[in-house]
């Protein structure tokens, strides 16, 4: 158990019911793979990308995890350093918040939000226009921080789970991590996969795979299981895809993930 500080309820009603009627996130599917991913490993890292108001980060560190989360939002840090406060976790050092959004390169990007504070884009046709309002935010490569933080060194702590849900920028978060996702490093991905340009969600998918890692659930956006007949098939398909290749030659499988906004969790092959 943990305390989280939460948005009042006409500003983020979805997560504030959620969590202050039914005691759990909305996302309980994603909540149990974190749990059966974390609850029993030795401590570890995780790296949150996509924050938000820090269940996942406050989750983790609970089940006693070193955390570095990404948000570019602001007004989610307030929330997060409340929790971590609440929690007595502000001052030991185990959870870093990095205020930036993560990239193929550094820049400085527009992030859209609107009436939803957790559907923050860089994508403003993803939003209602009527409720559309804009903050510039840094964005940099994640390899650049893992450098920094020295997460590719040859003793760090080993990153046991990477979640990853910037509204549509997936791939540009990962062609800047290729390093890091290339080390070994991070034994699990939990993704959302909400992009719905087919060529881009296809490089996403062999960026990925072609890093050695296996699919190993496809769930739906609350972390409900879906497809599981499909995965076998599904895991077969990835094994030799480029980025690059023309998504039109795709098979089924790959073009559900083109026209389907699911979560996926990626398993590192040993």
């Amino acid at each position: 158990p943990f305390w989280i500080s939460l948005h009042k309820e006409h500003f983020d009603k979805m997560r504030w019911v959620s969590i202050m009627l039914k005691g759990n996130y909305y996302e309980t599917g994603i909540t149990k793979q974190f749990r059966q991913i974390l609850a029993n490993q030795t401590p570890g890292l995780v790296l949150d990308i996509g924050m938000n108001i820090g269940w996942f980060t406050l989750y983790a560190r609970a089940l006693g995890h070193r955390v570095a989360g990404f948000e570019p939002n602001p007004i989610m840090h307030t929330r997060v350093c409340e929790s971590l406060m609440l929690n007595g976790w502000h001052n030991d050092s185990s959870v870093t918040i990095l205020p930036y959004g993560l990239g193929e390169h550094t820049a400085v990007l527009n992030l859209t939000m609107g009436k939803n504070p957790g559907s923050s884009s860089f994508y403003e046709e993803r939003l209602a226009k009527k409720f559309r309002r804009y903050i510039s935010v840094d964005v940099v490569p994640l390899d650049s921080i893992a450098i920094e933080e020295g997460w590719l060194a040859q003793d760090a702590t080993p990153i046991h789970l990477m979640k990853v849900d910037v509204e549509g920028f997936e791939l540009f978060v990962f062609k800047g991590g290729k390093g890091l996702l290339h080390s070994g490093k991070i034994q699990n991905i939990i993704m959302e996969n909400s992009i719905s340009d087919a060529q881009a969600s296809y490089d996403l998918i062999a960026t990925i795979a072609q890093a050695g890692y296996t699919i190993e659930l496809l769930s739906s956006v609350n972390g409900d299981r879906v497809q599981e007949k499909m995965l076998p098939n599904l895991q077969r398909a990835i094994r030799n895809i480029t980025p690059g290749t023309d998504a039109e030659t795709a098979g089924g499988q790959i073009a559900y993930l083109a026209t389907h906004t699911c979560n996926i969790w990626w398993k590192k092959l040993q």
